[in-house]
Order: C-alpha cells, then structure tokens, then sequence
C-alpha cells in the first residue's frame, strides 16, 4: 500500500470520459458514477481505489481496497 494518501480533486477531462466508456462497455455491472470515480483514479495515476462499495469493478492496473475489510 502507499507511503501516503493524498487526496486530489481535478476536472473530468476527455480521457476520463473515454476511460469511464470503456469501463461501462467492459464491466457491464459498473454504474456510471463508480465509472467516473475509477477512470479518474486511473488517470491521476492513482496506486490504489479505496471505497467500501464491494460490488465496484476495477480493472487490473490499479488495486482495489475496500474499507469495511480492515475494520
């Protein structure tokens, strides 16, 4: 897991609309907001998804970390 967790707010841009697309087309059970949330993770390069929503799908190239786990 990270050194540290930053906490970043950006605006939604082309990519994070093509990401969230391809997220929608490949996982057909991801909803659009929860789309929104881990493209845009994706593209601030994010390391880790930290939710507490089981049910989100994430692709490979970042790791999903639900918080209700560790509790």
């Amino acid at each position: 897991m990270a050194d540290k967790i930053v906490d970043v707010l950006f605006y939604l841009t082309q990519n994070i609309y093509l990401k969230t697309a391809f997220l929608r087309a490949t996982f057909k059970s991801i909803k659009t907001p929860d789309a929104i949330q881990v493209a845009s993770a994706i593209e601030g390069e994010a390391d880790i998804f930290i939710t507490n929503d089981k049910g989100i799908k994430t692709p490979s190239e970042i790791e999903k970390i639900v918080l209700q786990d560790y509790l």
